[in-house]
């Protein structure tokens, strides 16, 4: 039997649009949403090394995939972005073009990618990823963590993401023997670390990092993204599962807009990308000229939806976290209790604490507002509670993977 193509789910409607000064044609999501597919396709398609009938409005799956495998076919010698790591599964895969036919499908729902956490282009190595390389398209992410962190970077910057969650269930294993009482912790001022500290210390950090990473992209992930990408530079951008192109323009990165929210007749093409909290500061059309008006984006992006999602995670064991770092604070005793503030006067003596209170209170008020004031007084009198305190923030046969490509002329 044939593919329905009448299915949603595989095809792609096609949007034509001006790049550079030339036309182009794009792809928009098909209810399998940004896969590594669109975002290949998308790239290849704007660099203009595939075209579309100009005729058409929508393409099957096994038609965009036979005319990407004609396009490697095409191809005389790896791309620039090879690196000798990969070389030998790059040529393995031009020469036997069965495996080739058995990997591409696999773009139309998704891949399983282990990011790393140490730079934007390193990720744990498959064949899968081997297909980028042979389409000469380098693939990004932006969770990573800053050098310049002392305690996190040395703890995960040589993880990859599978890595970072064998570390972070020592930790919870290690968290629940203290809560349970199974596992009692030294008092604070003990000299010498023992192993169950130390995988509390470290898993602690690791989580308040993950925690202030959620959307699966860090402040210095944006900028080392920004830094590595060239000037008119097309790539894809992984994160939370998805897989965008990227563009870099006089020194701004955009991401395609592919939601089917963006086909005609609206001006949207593109997405700033210039935030890492999941939002957006803006839309642009064709001429990268901010739409203000029309368009109007989807209600909620999946970044931000992940985003909340794993807050809501993170949210069930913040009181857990804050019990574990007061006992590795102050051990099972707990915080001491507060200290009333110091008054710098000496305490006054029976006769002078008499004479006080009478002047304070002559006699009972019948006045409505009295409670209100005592109210009010007792409560700028009672100090502020201090806020729950966070703890400070994760060889192989991997590599990392280049951002060399073409520049679109």
């Amino acid at each position: 039997m044939g593919e329905d193509v009448s299915s949603s789910q595989n095809v792609y409607r096609i949007k034509r649009v001006d790049f550079l000064g030339s036309r182009r044609a794009v792809l928009l999501q098909s209810k399998n949403g940004p896969c590594p597919l669109l975002a290949i396709a998308n790239v290849l398609l704007l660099r203009n090394e595939i075209q579309l009938n100009p005729d058409l409005s929508t393409i099957a799956f096994q038609n965009l995939i036979q005319m990407v495998i004609n396009h490697i076919l095409d191809k005389d010698a790896p791309g620039e972005s090879t690196r000798d790591q990969s070389a030998e599964i790059v040529a393995a895969l031009r020469q036997n073009i069965h495996e080739v036919l058995d990997i591409l499908p696999k773009l139309n729902e998704g891949l399983d990618v282990n990011v790393k956490f140490g730079g934007p282009d390193a990720f744990e190595y498959t064949k899968e990823l081997a297909v980028f390389d042979l389409f000469d398209v380098p693939l990004l992410h932006g969770w990573v963590v800053d050098p310049q962190d002392r305690d996190v970077y040395p703890l995960i910057g040589h993880l990859s993401y599978n890595q970072l969650m064998e570390l972070l269930i020592d930790f919870e294993e290690a968290q629940s023997k203290v809560l349970s009482g199974e596992l009692i912790l030294p008092d604070a001022g003990a000299e010498n670390e023992t192993e169950e500290q130390a995988k509390i210390r470290q898993g602690m950090l690791v989580k308040e990092w993950l925690d202030r990473t959620a959307s699966q992209l860090s402040y210095d992930g944006l900028v080392q993204v920004q830094a590595v990408m060239r000037e008119r530079q097309l790539c894809v951008f992984f994160r939370n599962n998805h897989f965008n192109a990227l563009f870099k323009k006089d020194g701004d990165l955009f991401l395609l807009a592919t939601d089917i929210a963006f086909d005609y007749p609206s001006p949207v093409v593109w997405e700033k990308f210039d935030e890492v909290d999941g939002n957006t500061s803006g839309y642009f059309n064709s001429g990268f000229a901010e739409v203000r008006d029309g368009g109007d984006p989807p209600a909620r992006s999946d970044s931000a939806m992940a985003r909340a999602l794993q807050g809501e995670m993170h949210g069930a064991t913040e009181d857990d976290d804050y019990r574990l770092a007061m006992q590795l604070q102050y051990g099972d005793a707990g915080p001491p209790a507060p200290k009333a503030p110091p008054t710098g006067r000496p305490d006054p003596t029976p006769a002078e604490a008499a004479a006080a209170a009478k002047v304070a209170n002559p006699k009972p008020s019948s006045s409505k507002s009295a409670p209100k004031a005592a109210v009010a007084a007792a409560v700028t009198s009672t100090p502020a509670p201090k806020a729950a305190p966070k703890a400070p923030p994760a060889e192989d046969g991997s590599k990392k993977k280049s951002a060399k490509s073409c520049i679109v002329q």
